[in-house]
């Protein structure tokens, strides 16, 4: 299972009370089949049948197998979720949340929310809290450049990896010319030795080719009436096909798309699952 963030946008011409069924229609063509609540009937024409011999017996088919969505995403979705409260909005915006996540607390603030219209985004505090961010990770990187080590899930590590500045290599795949290497406690095959290797790069370089990962709202995926688009197909455990490469496009692209067209269009975080 895994958790990820996709910001649907909606046209201005839809209401409020109509947010959440018209992000259920732009979600629907990406489900996946048979999973979480019933189907419902409009989602048979986003399906193939694929043939299988431990499938059961389809009756329309005649054939044994089982129907598949080849753009599936997601199985379930909410607004909010476990990112409910993360847009900055402006003092009297047109906002407001959906449900929290799994041991996640209601977001009360007037000042955060998970819907919003385009022009109701305080992009003063988004730009603040994203420097803030990206100043973070860079003493971070600094300190484990240098060998402080850190705590599991904690530091910079997994952003790194993200953002392209680490890679990991076996021993036999090193040519000696790397920058800096960090040895795996744990190696991945047996009498193996795993290494993080580390790109040597500049602040200068850092903020110009990364400030755009940093963005608080940037999702995962957007989602539009031109559709679906991700740096890669998201699976379990939060593992993705997304690359530094395709990561980069995606960030860099987003505030473009944010801010091109009727800003008084709906943005919409939705915490979707796979």
């Amino acid at each position: 299972m895994s958790h990820f963030t996709v910001m649907v946008r909606l046209p201005a011409s839809v209401r409020r009370d109509e947010i959440e069924s018209a992000v259920g229609a732009m979600l629907l063509p990406y489900k996946e089949a048979g999973c979480g609540d019933r189907d419902p009937p409009e989602l048979k024409k986003y399906l193939q049948f694929e043939e299988d011999e431990d499938g059961s017996l389809d009756r329309e088919t005649g054939k044994r197998g089982y129907w598949r969505n080849p753009n599936q995403k997601w199985d379930w979705w909410l607004i909010g979720g476990r990112w409910t409260g993360s847009v900055p909005v402006r003092p009297g915006a047109e906002s407001g949340s959906g449900e929290p996540g799994l041991m996640t607390q209601p977001n009360r603030s007037t000042v955060k929310a998970d819907y919003c219209r385009i022009s109701g985004i305080d992009f003063d505090a988004l730009a603040l809290e994203g420097r803030a961010d990206a100043d973070t990770f860079w003493v971070e990187w600094q300190r484990f450049v240098a060998g402080e080590k850190f705590a599991v899930f904690q530091g910079p590590r997994h952003t790194a990896l993200d953002l392209g500045l680490i890679e990991c290599k076996d021993a036999d795949e090193l040519t000696g010319k790397e920058w800096k290497t960090i040895k795996w406690a744990q190696p991945l095959k047996a009498g193996v030795d795993r290494f993080d290797v580390l790109k040597n790069t500049t602040e200068a370089e850092f903020r110009a080719n990364h400030a755009d990962h940093f963005n608080p709202i940037r999702p995962y995926a957007i989602l539009d009436e031109r559709g679906w688009r991700e740096p890669g197909p998201m699976g379990w455990f939060g593992c993705s096909g997304a690359t530094p490469e395709t990561r980069r496009a995606i960030a860099e692209g987003f505030m473009p798309w944010l801010r091109g067209g009727n800003q008084e269009d709906w943005v919409v975080l939705v915490d979707c699952h796979i």
